[in-house]
């Protein structure tokens, strides 16, 4: 699968995916999408291990209000 092809499937430009690739700081919501479409553990796309648990409650929290 390219690059593209993966943007595409989990809804980002492949810029995105660039930035997520070289370990800098995305959305929430693409590395959430990232990482249940790849089936990897959050926290191993997080650039810091530390920030897994903020990057998952920004993700959901709007879907608790």
């Amino acid at each position: 699968m390219t690059q593209h092809e993966l943007a595409d499937k989990i809804g980002v430009d492949r810029t995105t995916l660039y930035h997520v690739m070289k370990g800098e700081r995305v959305s929430a919501e693409t590395l959430v999408s990232l990482s249940l479409f790849l089936n990897e553990p959050l926290e191993s796309l997080a650039a810091d291990p530390k920030d897994a648990l903020k990057v998952i409650i920004k993700a959901f929290l709007p879907y608790f209000f």
